[in-house]
């Protein structure tokens, strides 16, 4: 009997470790704000307002010039033992000032100053009406800050409009892909700009920053940022094969590469989701089984054969005692 108790909690125990196993395996730095409220425990603990960037009209968005808004806590591309690589996705939304200039740039920074890569947003203004009508999107690697992609993205923009956009880093195909869009259009199929680099390898194990920030810190074109966010994904390399190399294709078989990728990506959420699953079922099994265990199945001390037995109860009755005589029965 006791062995069989030993080895319940032994197998609760035991499932109880591998539930926080898979949820500390599945931890990544990530955050959102759909507003900015500078005043709460969230904003204070994820984001820091660097040079003239400041939050405005209660929260509605973080005004930009020649400063920027960096998540405070860093994270890294390439780590563990065994290494793995990491993705990343990052979406937000912003507005475009009214003149040509600088730009408005998602940037990595190394040791929270030195920039890396960065994705940078410019207006373009039209060269014979002089008026806004497209923004300019470029890929920058490197200290030399060498422009390594750039897209026109041929929107018809007015003043103050708002859009947004997505940068999405995928560590196994090792591409980075950009798309943007008018605020409130859905994600576009097509990325507006790509680029093939291996962030992962460019920072190694180094502890990196992500920043928006303007890409003069002398210039004086007020940038507005409505809304942010963040996602780093790290998969366990036994989830899934090796990953091809895109660059084994050709030009035209492109497309199809890209599909694969995003049903690759849809796989892998799938499979986190049912790892996610079985911890939780896992430590739903727990906690049942430990309330069955006090409730239920409380059993006696003792070996069934040696249990106590009720006491009898038993009646006495009266009993009349008769004394014969020798000598009346010699006499008779």
């Amino acid at each position: 009997m006791a062995q069989r108790y030993n080895f319940r909690y032994s197998l609760l125990c035991f499932l109880f470790l591998v539930f926080f196993a898979l949820v500390s395996a599945e931890y990544s730095p990530s955050f959102g704000f759909k507003k900015f409220d500078r005043n709460s425990k969230y904003f204070k603990s994820h984001i820091s307002l660097v040079g003239d960037a400041s939050v405005h009209e209660n929260g509605s968005f973080v005004q930009i010039s020649s400063g920027r808004v960096m998540f405070k806590k860093p994270i890294k591309l390439y780590e563990g033992n065994p290494r793995k690589k990491a993705s990343f996705g990052t979406y937000f939304v912003f507005s475009v000032p009214p003149q040509n200039g600088d730009g408005l740039a998602f940037v990595v920074l190394r040791n929270g100053v030195f920039v890396k890569f960065a994705v940078e947003f410019s207006p373009k203004m039209d060269p014979v009406f002089g008026d806004l009508n497209d923004i300019q999107v470029s890929i920058k690697v490197g200290s030399s800050s060498k422009v390594m992609n750039v897209s026109d993205v041929k929107l018809k923009l007015e003043s103050g409009v708002k859009l947004q956009c997505w940068i999405d880093f995928e560590a196994s195909s090792k591409r980075v892909e950009v798309r943007v869009s008018k605020w409130g259009e859905e994600r576009p199929i097509n990325p507006s700009i790509s680029h093939q680099i291996d962030l992962s390898s460019m920072f190694n194990n180094e502890e990196v920053f992500i920043a928006l920030a303007s890409s003069n810190a002398n210039t004086t074109q007020i940038w507005k940022l409505y809304s942010w966010s963040f996602k780093l994904r790290q998969v366990p390399t036994w989830m899934h094969s090796q990953p091809l190399d895109p660059q084994g294709f050709k030009k035209d078989a492109e497309p199809v590469v890209t599909e694969m990728h995003k049903r690759s990506d849809c796989v892998l959420r799938l499979v986190t989701a049912l790892v996610f699953g079985t911890g939780c079922g896992a430590m739903g099994a727990f906690i049942v089984l430990c309330a069955w265990s006090v409730f239920v199945t409380k059993k006696p001390v003792a070996p069934e054969e040696y249990v106590v037995q009720p006491v009898a109860v038993f009646d006495y009755e009266k009993v009349k005692v008769v004394v014969i005589d020798k000598s009346d029965c010699i006499r008779k």
